[in-house]
């Protein structure tokens, strides 16, 4: 009898624990969005002269949307004589490569069954340009399916020429309307750009690479090398810049166009792969994070840990809420525990309440709120919980190096 109380008042112990830590990082994430709340003016200075970019497509097997891509980047405001495409046809069995050619871009064909995926495929192109003859101040990293706004290449070269090495542009979607999964992406992305990534630039703290529509400095890969080993080039290289103390500088009105899965079954797939590579870079990476936070102890280094150990966050706090959901039709009033439980289903709540709340005012606020998007709003708790088993299933599946493709269809705007 004595174990068996020594035993609940162990996990009481640990559950208050953990309740205290998932509430504090929820905490600091709603600190973070209180400084998106409003934008702020773009600071107008004397600039150095604009950049020359190399602007890097990889693409494997996307003959259906390369042509749009291409000429969309062509389309681009920045002077013609400051950028070229280069287009990776990455174990290419179909017409990428030929259609890459015709619409003008330098094309690199590159077949290696060994080192395939992205990451490997842009060290390859990295080590090119670097050799090559005409001298780029910078690279520009784009998807195959990607579409960009007219004045994206001039809204990342301002950020450039404000002194980072690094800058992200606002990821927005071609088919937000197409299906509740597309809906539920665009939403979340959104939700992301203004109250995570926004914040982020006014509060001096590195925001997060999203797998396209950024620039890197060539002085930057010069120095620090391409050395990416998980499915997640993006991720890892993020913690690379945070741990080598980089800036990466956030353009919000440096849009690029991104299709998203439609179907669950595709969604599920693509997270998946992102989770495997995140908890990959979390063994990489992960101490060395934690010493850096208790050496340094700024907030640059304790954002990088939250951020590359959120997803443990996450699945624990979710995990929590099912057991104490799940307990309270089974205690009874006078049980001793009913405090934490209170405390805890509180704190779920008030986080499901004010990510519902604060999904309206991002779709009013950033101009995107549309009624064709009221089935992904209504199931965005879905999505966002279907997350839970995505994580549990990469984390036990990180080992796997193999990097899924996802077909692309979409080689325009979606209109609702």
């Amino acid at each position: 009898m004595e174990f068996l109380k020594y035993m609940s008042f162990s996990i009481n112990v640990l559950f208050m624990v953990a309740t205290g830590v998932i509430a504090a990082v929820m905490g600091y994430f709603f600190i973070i969005s209180v400084f998106g709340w409003r934008r702020r003016k773009e600071k107008q200075g004397a600039m150095s002269p604009a950049k020359n970019y190399a602007v890097i497509i990889a693409a494997h097997n996307e003959q259906t949307v390369i042509r749009s891509t291409i000429n969309s980047v062509k389309a681009m405001d920045y002077p013609k004589d400051k950028f070229e495409v280069f287009v990776i046809a990455d174990n290419c069995s179909d017409d990428t490569a030929a259609i890459a050619r015709e619409c003008g871009a330098v094309v690199f064909e590159r077949r290696d069954n060994i080192n395939k995926g992205k990451g490997k495929a842009l060290s390859w192109i990295f080590d090119v340009i670097l050799k090559a003859e005409t001298e780029y101040d910078a690279v520009c990293i784009l998807d195959a399916d990607n579409l960009v706004s007219k004045d994206f290449l001039s809204k990342i070269d301002k950020k450039m020429r404000e002194g980072y090495q690094v800058v992200q542009g606002y990821r927005d979607m071609k088919n937000p309307w197409e299906s509740w999964i597309t809906s539920s992406y665009s939403i979340t992305y959104w939700l992301a750009n203004r109250l995570c990534q926004l914040p982020r630039q006014y509060l001096n703290i590195n925001c997060t690479l999203t797998g396209s529509g950024y620039a890197i400095n060539l002085e930057t890969i010069r120095c620090l090398g391409w050395k990416v080993e998980t499915l997640t080039e993006d991720v890892e290289f993020y913690f690379q810049l945070c741990l080598s103390d980089v800036k990466i500088g956030w353009a919000h009105d440096a849009v690029i166009y991104d299709e998203q899965p439609i179907t669950l079954s595709q969604s599920w797939k693509q997270r998946t792969r992102w989770m495997q590579g995140h908890f990959s870079c979390v063994f990489l990476y992960g101490r060395r994070a934690v010493s850096k936070l208790f050496r340094e102890r700024s907030l640059q280094a304790f954002d990088a840990v939250v951020m590359m150990f959120y997803p443990f966050f996450y699945v624990i706090g979710s995990l929590l809420m099912l057991l104490q959901l799940t307990k309270s039709f089974l205690v009874q009033i006078d049980d001793p525990n009913i405090r934490s439980m209170v405390l805890f289903l509180s704190i779920s709540v008030t986080t499901f309440i004010m990510q519902n709340l604060y999904s309206v005012w991002v779709l009013l606020n950033e101009k995107k709120a549309d009624k064709n998007l009221f089935m992904g709003l209504a199931l965005l708790p879905f999505f966002n919980f279907t997350w839970v088993p995505i994580m549990i299933q990469g984390y036990f599946s990180r080992k796997n190096k193999e990097w899924a493709h996802i077909a692309h269809n979409s080689s325009a705007l979606k209109s609702a």
